[in-house]
């Protein structure tokens, strides 16, 4: 609870579009620059909470930081 309360301060920051299982699993990342990529990615995609913890473990986030071919890598994403 109190890493939520951290990474969303305040309380009109959460999306009604996320469950507290996105939640749960989105805190698992280690920075905020990487948990707002991934709450914006899930609010834009429409990703169940089964996507969001398989493009966590494949780091997409880390991949696009590091691609040349930002698109590329989310287009692979998206095909799984």
């Amino acid at each position: 609870m109190r890493k939520l309360y951290l990474a969303f301060p305040k309380c009109g920051t959460l999306s009604h579009k996320l469950s507290w299982s996105h939640y749960y699993e989105i805190l698992k990342a280690d920075n905020n620059l990487e948990i707002n990529f991934y709450v914006k990615q899930v609010e834009k995609e429409n990703w169940s909470v089964r996507e969001l913890k398989r493009q966590m473990k494949s780091m997409l986030f880390h991949r696009l930081a590091l691609s040349k071919d930002k698109e590329g890598v989310l287009q692979l994403a998206q095909q799984g």
